[in-house]
């Protein structure tokens, strides 16, 4: 029963990677990458291309540049495990920012932006468990709030950085970021996308044992579970506790191209604003700027 049962996880699994396009299982890949634009400039002899990048088709090519050879290389020793042939497609995918389509090279689906959709929900269910382990004697709250901590933008952010995986991204110079200079907001689409290609090829249970030791190498949870940081939740407290009215959250500037926004929030108390800070979301920035206010409400009050 068992045998049969992991039979098939492992048929579904197969199913599932053809059916998206990921993955070929006659073993060659069902679409390869296009050549771009790299800082190197160079590609390995040989390479043979077809298609139009304005169709959103992937070109077709024998071999990869050296950059993509080099990434690929790399990602190999980072995921303890060979890349075959019949999945270079999608790990080249997962670390290719969608700035990529700015420059009419590919198209949104040919970006990481779909894989990091599917890597955030693999992700949650893997923290569950490691969490749900760790900490048996801990309720239902404890477990959502840090759950929360773990695979927030901040924290995979670190992670990723952790991994090295800002190297290893491929990124449109016309972005403004470069690899040295990525944001913490594309190091967690990073590491959410790599989740996403090693449950593709490699199936849950190796994509499992990356997270766990990922999060258990690079993160203190004991630390990261007593942090305290929904500071609106706190500057809401405080000023219920005193009686005053609750605070006014406004938008007071927006910076950025739409790929790398920066969004800029005031915490406004009676009118009068209390705190200013910005983030690479409106949740980060509203986070933020309560966290001053609060100092400043504390400041006043001695």
């Amino acid at each position: 029963m068992f045998q049969s049962l992991k039979h098939w996880l492992k048929l579904k699994e197969t199913q599932k990677a053809v059916k998206y396009g990921e993955v070929d299982t006659s073993g060659v890949a069902t679409t390869s990458e296009r050549t771009t634009e790299r800082t190197s400039g160079e590609t390995t002899t040989g390479e043979v291309t077809t298609g139009d990048a304005s169709t959103g088709n992937e070109l077709i090519r024998n071999e990869h540049s050296l950059e993509d050879r080099d990434r690929l290389n790399r990602l190999q020793g980072l995921i303890g495990s060979p890349i075959n042939p019949n999945e270079e497609t999608i790990f080249l995918r997962c670390l290719r920012h969608r700035s990529l389509t700015d420059l009419k090279l590919f198209r949104s689906h040919e970006t990481y932006e779909r894989l990091e959709f599917l890597g955030d929900a693999v992700l949650e269910l893997i923290v569950s468990e490691l969490i749900y382990e760790i900490y048996p004697e801990e309720d239902e709250g404890f477990l959502t709030k840090f759950r929360a901590k773990i695979v927030r933008g901040k924290t995979l952010a670190l992670l990723g950085e952790k991994l090295g995986l800002h190297e290893l991204a491929e990124i449109s110079v016309s972005s403004g970021a470069g690899k040295r200079h990525i944001s913490q907001g594309i190091l967690a689409d990073l590491f959410e996308s790599l989740v996403a290609a090693l449950y593709l090829t490699k199936g849950f249970e190796p994509t499992r044992l990356f997270v766990r030791e990922a999060v258990q190498n690079y993160l203190n949870l004991d630390q990261l579970s007593r942090r305290i940081d929904n500071f609106k939740s706190l500057l809401m407290e405080h000023l219920q506790a005193s009686q005053r009215p609750l605070p006014v959250y406004r938008v007071t500037k927006e910076s950025g191209p739409d790929h790398q926004k920066i969004f800029t929030i005031g915490v406004f108390l009676e009118g009068e604003l209390m705190g200013e800070a910005s983030g690479k979301s409106k949740k980060e920035a509203e986070q933020r700027a309560a966290q001053v206010a609060l100092d400043a409400l504390n400041q006043q009050e001695g």
